[in-house]
């Protein structure tokens, strides 16, 4: 499959940034390159690029260095939204430290950043790469659904601002610019389509096909992976759909029943009896002609583990391709309202590895004592 370069959309975003004791021990013995940190990292926090965060002690020993009126009274707003961002702290699973300790890296969740080997610094924010708006959009929604499980939805929000950039641009094109630009870096979640169109767990688990035959990656995927694996990049990462086909299978089927339009659709698809959707086409629908031409490892997930060697329906409508468009124009109330019980299993596992993610990347304090604002 040829690489896209229609949609891909950049979203700048936010991100909880630690300040390690040893940037403090370095001000206090008069190292200029990290008190030259500690004042970008207030102008960074001044103009909401980041949330910041730091051991009490260590902040209140920072507002007592010579960095001027301004930078004192930003660092003393984060002392005093401390708790607050202590929670935020709790619920991300990637963390950015600075640091004078450790080698600039990323070991696993946590992106160490030694200064004096990263310039410029500091961060200019998160770019979040999807391939379309209508999924940055959603994302959004699955973002609130993760902080508000964790009852964090009105301290901590996630900030998914779009960029114009990025029309016309293939995803790894410019996931390779975030790793490599030395001028302008940035943090970068790439979120992509896995462009696998069945369950592969359940085709192993029921010996339909060997390891050597699970299917690849699309190549709009598995060039960032690759690129990834190959480079490990210390401020970029990306995911890709585990449990699902596309996007559309994310949406609870309860808010897509709602829809007057979709009515007979619907029908089409409850007439069939399909006990899992998650690989379900959602935008062009299903049929026994389209199967049989599909790949061995579909046609297998299909007719073995779907409809269990059952008949097929001739044909299962379909949505058409502006179906999250549509549920995202028409259904705010819903998708800012889902309930566990709403998903299926393998909605929930994906919200939870979407939410998990976009929330380390793209967070910030929603409440005004946890933050500051430009008026400083």
């Amino acid at each position: 499959m040829a690489i896209s370069k229609i949609g891909l959309q950049i979203f700048l975003t936010k991100m909880l940034i630690i300040i390690d004791k040893s940037v403090l021990t370095e001000a206090q013995i008069g190292n200029q390159l990290a008190i030259s940190v500690l004042t970008d990292l207030a102008t960074a926090q001044r103009n909401r690029w980041h949330a910041l965060w730091a051991d009490r002690k260590v902040l209140v020993d920072i507002i007592k260095l010579p960095l001027g009126d301004l930078c004192q009274k930003i660092y003393k707003g984060v002392l005093k939204g401390i708790t607050i961002r202590t929670q935020l702290l709790g619920t991300v699973w990637t963390k950015a430290i600075i640091t004078f300790k450790e080698e600039t890296r990323r070991d696993n969740n946590l992106i160490y950043i030694k200064p004096s080997l990263t310039k410029p610094f500091p961060f200019l924010m998160t770019a979040l790469l999807t391939e379309n708006i209508t999924d940055k959009q959603f994302f959004k929604y699955i973002a609130d659904w993760y902080l508000n499980k964790l009852n964090l939805k009105y301290t901590v929000s996630c900030s998914l601002g779009s960029d114009p950039a990025g029309g016309g641009t293939t995803m790894i094109d410019a996931y390779t610019q975030y790793a490599e630009n030395e001028n302008e870096k940035r943090f970068c979640l790439c979120i992509a389509d896995s462009d696998i169109k069945a369950d592969v767990s359940k085709l192993l688990e029921n010996k339909l096909i060997t390891e050597s035959e699970k299917p690849n990656y699309g190549d709009t995927y598995k060039d960032v992976l690759n690129y990834e694996c190959e480079n490990n990049p210390f401020n970029c990462t990306c995911y890709c759909f585990e449990n699902v086909m596309e996007v559309e299978n994310l949406i609870p089927f309860y808010i897509i029943e709602k829809e007057s339009n979709y009515k007979n659709q619907v029908a089409s698809i409850k007439s069939a009896n399909i006990p899992d959707l998650s690989y379900f086409d959602y935008k062009e629908g299903l049929s026994e002609e389209k199967i049989d031409r599909s790949k061995p490892y579909i046609k297998a997930y299909w007719k073995k583990i779907i409809f269990k060697n059952r008949a097929i329906p001739p044909k299962v409508e379909g949505f058409g391709s502006s179906l999250l468009k549509i549920i995202l124009e028409k259904y705010d109330k819903d998708l800012s309202n889902i309930d566990d019980n709403m998903l299926t299993p393998a909605q929930l596992k994906e919200y939870e590895e979407i939410g998990k993610r976009v929330c380390s990347w793209c967070c910030t304090m929603s409440v005004p004592r946890a933050m500051l604002f430009s008026q400083l």
